[in-house]
């Protein structure tokens, strides 16, 4: 599994803001816990570098990573564990779509959902590190593959 690197993640984006700071591995450890979700490494090594990020991929796709400390709250309040258990919404397009995480097959999975309609069928695959989720979505390819969860 790839790891997280900041000059790498920071070039994908044309503009980009972030926290200042990291989290401590408790108040990383804690979301987990509350978010049902383990997190990959690459995932985690983001959380201590900084706590969100939010910018442009390029010149047509947005995301904003939700802050570590609002993980959980975003998942249930949405409902998530209901629709889709064992998966986190860990981020947004701004718009319609959410970024989620879950694991299959012993492997994470980075997933793109329609926030109206969160259901297995709409689920599309990003990649299995934050990375490669991230560069799908910037090129907009790769991620085109169904899953049903």
């Amino acid at each position: 599994m790839g790891e997280f690197n900041p000059e790498s993640f920071k070039r994908l984006f044309t503009q980009l803001g972030w926290s200042p700071h990291g989290a401590s591995e408790d108040v990383i450890t804690a979301a987990e816990a509350d978010t049902g979700v383990r997190f990959p490494s690459d995932y985690r090594s983001f959380f201590r570098w900084a706590t969100w990020a939010a910018g442009w991929l390029g010149e047509e796709a947005y995301i904003s990573l939700y802050p570590v400390e609002e993980l959980a709250e975003s998942t249930i309040n949405l409902r998530l564990h209901e629709l889709l258990p064992g998966v986190a919404i860990i981020g947004t397009s701004g718009g319609g779509m959410a970024l989620g995480l879950t694991w299959r097959a012993g492997r994470p999975l980075f997933v793109w959902l329609p926030f109206d309609c969160m259901i297995d069928r709409q689920v599309r695959v990003l990649g299995h590190t934050l990375m490669e989720s991230l560069q799908a979505l910037a090129h907009d390819s790769g991620w085109q593959v169904d899953l049903t969860l």
